[in-house]
């Protein structure tokens, strides 16, 4: 995140400098794909914000017999963490496990949510049964 805002420190420093020399089409040009790229950087810090929201919520200490947000799911299929949208990822760093960091919103998450051990859901008609939370 300090890199984005780096970046856009940069990019607001680089647009103050080109105001004050070159005109015409080439200054405007420039001017306007700086102007976007700040707010694509803007886009991705806001995005970043609502994710550090989302972690700050979780309390790895609570640990709920249903399945909601901050839930570590074992099931017959694959371990799932619900927390951010990250992706796969290998568990412990190169054990070869898996594990599936998906969001609340994530249709799978929205299939698995509310269920408790013992309980299974189908989604893409793959059969997920849950063996242990944490």
């Amino acid at each position: 995140m300090n890199l984005l805002h780096t970046k856009l420190a940069d990019l607001v420093s680089d647009n103050t400098s080109n105001a004050k020399s070159s005109a015409g089409d080439k200054h405007e040009t420039a001017v306007s794909m700086m102007q976007l790229e700040q707010e694509k950087i803007n886009n991705q810090l806001k995005i970043y914000d609502e994710q550090l929201k989302v972690l700050d919520v979780i309390n790895p200490e609570n640990v709920s017999s249903l399945i909601g947000l901050g839930s570590l799911i074992v099931t017959s299929r694959q371990l799932i963490y619900i927390s951010v949208g990250i992706g796969k990822i290998q568990y412990p760093a190169g054990a070869g496990t898996e594990l599936i960091i998906i969001s609340l919103q994530a249709p799978l998450a929205q299939a698995l949510k509310g269920k408790c051990v013992n309980e299974s859901v189908e989604f893409n008609k793959i059969r997920y049964a849950i063996e242990s939370l944490h």
